[in-house]
């Protein structure tokens, strides 16, 4: 959308699908990369259908905002749609200039759950070679339906990275 007007957007819907499991638990995972204007956004819908209403009602589920990416980023999203239902990505542009926009890959759905945390580290070769020997890289922190603090810790050294998951306080 570089050369969009502020407001205009573009969809991508993916065919209407049918949850098979009573428990109504969908995990939308994709990969996006943004080359935009920090006020565009990457808006996640799920439109949901029955008999009465077959034009589907929208709801959003995420809404992805921000500065430029220089990679590919992991993205998970919650649906828990519990009729028929699509998938809509939709780009907005937003205001001032753009070089570029969103785009999306590898696009997966599954009836389960999506994961609590996830840690991404990008460059990781790099990172292994130039970072000093124990450095670590932590996820932000997560809570549990427990209520406990925790989260994921990367140390790094030159030949490994070693995975922990920390409770914290």
């Amino acid at each position: 959308m570089a050369s969009g007007q502020e407001g205009q957007s573009a969809r991508l819907e993916t065919q209407i699908l049918h949850p098979t499991r009573r428990c109504n638990v969908q995990c939308l995972r994709f990969y996006y990369f943004h080359t935009g204007n920090e006020a565009d956004k990457l808006n996640i819908w799920v439109r949901e259908f029955d008999e009465q209403d077959t034009e589907g009602t929208l709801h959003l589920m995420e809404q992805i905002t921000g500065p430029p990416t220089s990679h590919w980023k992991l993205q998970h999203v919650s649906l828990n749609a519990t009729k028929n239902f699509q998938v809509v990505f939709e780009v907005r542009k937003g205001a001032g200039s753009s070089t570029g926009g969103f785009s999306v890959d590898d696009i997966n759905l599954s009836e389960t759950e999506c994961p609590h945390v996830t840690l991404q580290i990008d460059e990781i070769e790099k990172m292994l070679s130039t970072s000093a020997s124990g450095t670590r890289i932590y996820s932000p922190r997560q809570y549990s339906k427990e209520g406990y603090a925790y989260r994921v810790s990367a140390i790094l050294s030159k030949t490994h990275v070693g995975m922990y998951v920390q409770l914290v306080w």
